[in-house]
C-alpha cells in the first residue's frame, strides 16, 4: 500500500498544477464550508472534529503525503472537519490529472488511508517516547534517507505533537529532550530536526 502512495506522489510531482504552499498552522478549511478537494504532496495536515458549544477542537486524523483531504466534498457537498497544517506543506487540487480515473483513485486513497489506521492507533498507546518516535517515523517514511540513515524533518509545534500523541506538552518536551540526549534527534534550528528512525532510545525499551 505504501508503494501505491509513492506512485500517487510521483505522478503528481510529474504533472503538478497550481501547487499551494502553506506555512505551518495554516488553515486549509473549516467544517461546513464548500471548496476543493486536495492531495497532500509534502508536509502533514491534522483533521479535527469541531463540536458546537465546545471551545476545544478534537484531533481525528493526521494526513500524510499521498493522502486526500476534503474528499468528502464529493459525497456531502461540504467539509466535515477542520484541516490545518502542522508543518510547512504543499497541496494540489484533486483530481490532479485530466485523464485520471477519479473513482478508482478515490477508492485507492481510501483503502490506503484505512490500512494506515493501525499506525494512527499506535500514536495513542504505549510509552510516551515510543508514541513520539512512531509519529516521527510516520512523518519521514516517504523521505529518501541520507547516507547515515537520517532524515531531516520540520518538527510540529508542541501543541500539535501533544494532541496527536494524546500527551501533555510538558511530556512531549521531555521526550524530545531525551531523544536528543540519546542521539535519536538532532536540533538543526528553525524547527528542523535530523531524525534517525532506526536508532532506539534505551530508556524507552
Amino acid at each position: 500500500m505504501l508503494e501505491q502512495l509513492d506512485g500517487h506522489i510521483a505522478r503528481v510531482q510529474r504533472h503538478r498544477r497550481q501547487p499551494h504552499q502553506l506555512a505551518a498552522r495554516a488553515l486549509v478549511h473549516e467544517p461546513g464550508q464548500w471548496g476543493k478537494s486536495w492531495r497532500l504532496i509534502e508536509g502533514a495536515v491534522r483533521l479535527d472534529r469541531i463540536v458546537e458549544g465546545d471551545d476545544r477542537s478534537h484531533f481525528v486524523h493526521l494526513a500524510l503525503p499521498g493522502q486526500l483531504i476534503g474528499a468528502e466534498m464529493l459525497l456531502k457537498g461540504q467539509y466535515s472537519f477542520r484541516a490545518q497544517t502542522v508543518v510547512p506543506s504543499v497541496l494540489v487540487p484533486w483530481p490532479t490529472l485530466p485523464e485520471e480515473d477519479v473513482t478508482q483513485d478515490l477508492l485507492s486513497a481510501f483503502a490506503a488511508q484505512y490500512c494506515q489506521q493501525g499506525d494512527q492507533m499506535q500514536l495513542c498507546h504505549g510509552a510516551a517516547e515510543s508514541r513520539l518516535s512512531h509519529l516521527l517515523r510516520m512523518m519521514t517514511r516517504h523521505m529518501t534517507p541520507e547516507a547515515d540513515g537520517s532524515r531531516v524533518l520540520n518538527m510540529p509545534g508542541l501543541r500539535d505533537l501533544a494532541d496527536i500523541t494524546d500527551l501533555t506538552m510538558e511530556t512531549v518536551s521531555r521526550c524530545i529532550t531525551r531523544l536528543r540526549q540519546a542521539k535519536v534527534l538532532e536540533d538543526l534550528g528553525r524547527r528542523q530536526f535530523r531524525f534517525w528512525p532506526e536508532r532506539q532510545n534505551p530508556s524507552a525499551t
